[in-house]
């Protein structure tokens, strides 16, 4: 009697003489690892699902400042092209611009040059969109010209655009809230 366990639990001798642990306790620690290996991989799932999230957001973030320069090269390249017309077929608010006395201090970077009258938002059309494009412009781009004084002398015109990207929108001072905004420049040489 005294040579075998009670509960019936059959011990196992080793070739070396020691006895093993009963299938019980082996079972148990086939379980704890188990477990461990278990929540190990589902750290590893969450960390590459976080990775791929990150990702994605960067990916769509990246999308959304090239549509805003591409709508500012647009109204860009729209003010050019309209100051290259005769003054009255351009749009009213560029009507005279060239033959206006130069600024000394740029408008270009006042608020309240964007928002009143001085400023030309692009007609619809002007911007082509594709059609099955899952973004869209919340804004049209905007365009600004001033004549100013070169450092060299003699006149020219700077064209300050702005491009919006889906999703901007601006608090009540004007300054962006969400999405982006991006501002291009060019100089037209008056001769």
């Amino acid at each position: 009697h005294g040579r075998y366990p009670k509960s019936g639990a059959v011990l196992m001798r080793m070739s070396d003489g020691t006895s093993a642990p009963p299938a019980s306790r082996q079972q148990g620690a086939t379980l704890v690892l188990s477990l461990l290996m278990l929540a190990l991989l589902g750290l590893g799932a969450a960390a590459a699902l976080r990775s791929s999230l990150s990702s994605e957001r960067t990916a769509d973030n990246f999308q959304r400042e090239l549509l805003a320069h591409q709508y500012a090269e647009a109204g860009l390249r729209y003010c050019e092209a309209q100051m290259l017309l005769p003054s009255a077929s351009r749009e009213l608010s560029l009507q005279g611009v060239d033959t206006a006395a130069p600024v000394t201090t740029p408008a270009w970077d006042q608020a309240a040059t964007w928002t009143g009258n001085q400023v030309v938002s692009l007609p619809t059309g002007a911007v082509a969109s594709a059609s099955n494009s899952t973004y869209s412009a919340v804004m049209p781009p905007q365009c600004h010209v001033e004549r100013f004084v070169l450092p060299q002398g003699g006149n020219a015109l700077r064209v300050t655009a702005r491009g919006f990207s889906p999703g901007y929108m601006a608090d009540t001072n004007g300054r962006t809230a969400s999405g982006s905004v991006v501002w291009l420049q060019s100089t037209l040489v008056i001769q």
